[in-house]
This record gives C-alpha cells, structure tokens and sequence, in this order.
C-alpha cells in the first residue's frame, strides 16, 4: 500500500487466526503507524487496542486473539517516510542543550 502512495487511513476486517500475521504484514509495509485493533465490536467482549503496531504486535504474543477484528490504521502524514524509524524532529525533546 505504501509503494502505491497510500497515505489514508485504512480501515481492515481480520480473523483471528490471521491476525498476527496481518499486523507483520502493515509493520513491514508500511512502517510502525499508529493502529486501533477492536475485536467483537458491539458485543458483551468488546475490547480495543490502541498504540503503535509493534505494541499490538507484543499485545497479542501475550495474548491469544479470539473474536473477529477490526483494524483502524492511521493514515501516513504528508512527507513522512515510513520507512524511517527515527524520531520526528518536532517531537524530539529539545529541553537539553546538546554537548
């Protein structure tokens, strides 16, 4: 999706049983975006995860996935390389004067 300039938010229906293997999938193509992962919505089980993809990632090695999952993935900011894992010049912390 990032090769073809998808920069929206996606919006993704998941099984269980995939589940893992979708959220490898998004973190290799298209970076650690932030993600809402909702599973049996509107039901007595509803649950929502919310972080980056690597903190879903580690969420569901601890945890096994049941229930049928609806995936919200943030859309790719103007610019921004999703590729690049390194921190955003305006959210590094500038209240330390470098050496």
């Amino acid at each position: 999706m990032a090769e073809l300039g998808e920069d929206r938010t996606i919006i993704l229906y998941e099984a269980p049983h995939r589940i893992r293997r979708t959220l490898n999938d998004l973190l290799a193509t298209l970076g650690d975006r932030q993600v809402a992962v909702a599973r049996e919505m509107t039901k007595k089980f509803e649950e929502v995860v919310r972080g980056r993809v690597t903190d879903v990632i580690e969420h569901f090695a601890r945890k096994e996935p049941r229930g049928e999952f609806v995936l919200v993935v943030s859309g790719n900011p103007e610019g921004y390389d999703s590729t690049d894992q390194s921190i955003p010049e305006e959210d590094a912390d500038h209240g330390e004067e470098a050496d």
